[in-house]
């Protein structure tokens, strides 16, 4: 378990962060994170202050099973968790009549309501979904899959000014299965896909 041994100089709000193997223990902890990070106590420091300030705003739109709903088992499972854990997250200024709804929600400093307050717009696909439902087997047409997410985007941003604001850079979609290149192709290139492949090497 990771533990503090003594800060030489924590950071005071000026970035100042102390010596490498302050925060870790000395031991085979330290060397794992050392061999990873340049620097172990910057990044955990870092990674505490965005887990305090790091704000997600989940558009709205639209409705399962290909939005806002991902498989929750077997092999795309992390795509579906992700989804999941977002919605059952109460945004953190929302109002409490819909904290009942749905499913039971968990108090959360990372999702927002606001979203002008938000670091990263979240764009709720579930690949696998989209395969399952739109693909047809051995057509090897992914037409659909792209029109699925080119018509999302072109409602998000008629319907709120993040999207041409940053042209997308601050919005990003996860998917755990090789086909999300695909269906992001119509996003811009700026926005943030994050993928799993789940290939064995």
């Amino acid at each position: 378990m990771a533990q503090r041994h003594g800060v030489a100089a924590g950071r005071a709000g000026n970035g100042n962060v102390s010596s490498a193997n302050s925060w870790f223990n000395a031991g085979l902890e330290h060397a794992l994170l050392a061999t990873v990070y340049c620097n172990p106590a910057a990044f955990h420091r870092s990674y505490t202050e965005m887990e305090k300030r790091f704000r997600v705003y989940v558009y709205e739109e639209g409705e399962p099973p290909i939005l806002h709903d991902g498989p929750c088992k077997n092999i795309y499972t992390i795509e579906g968790r992700f989804i999941e854990q977002l919605e059952l997250m109460v945004p953190s200024s929302a109002s409490s009549s819909r904290q009942g709804s749905r499913r039971r929600r968990v108090a959360s400093g990372v999702r927002t309501s606001e979203p002008a307050r938000a670091h990263a717009f979240f764009l709720p696909f579930s690949v696998s979904k989209m395969v399952q439902f739109a693909y047809r087997p051995n057509t090897y047409d992914k037409t659909p899959l792209r029109a699925i997410v080119a018509d999302y985007v072109r409602v998000v941003a008629s319907r709120h000014p993040y999207w041409n604001r940053s042209a997308s850079a601050d919005h990003f979609m996860l998917a755990c299965h090789d086909w999300v290149s695909v269906a992001a192709s119509p996003l811009a290139t700026k926005s943030w896909h994050l993928a799993r492949s789940t290939q064995t090497v």
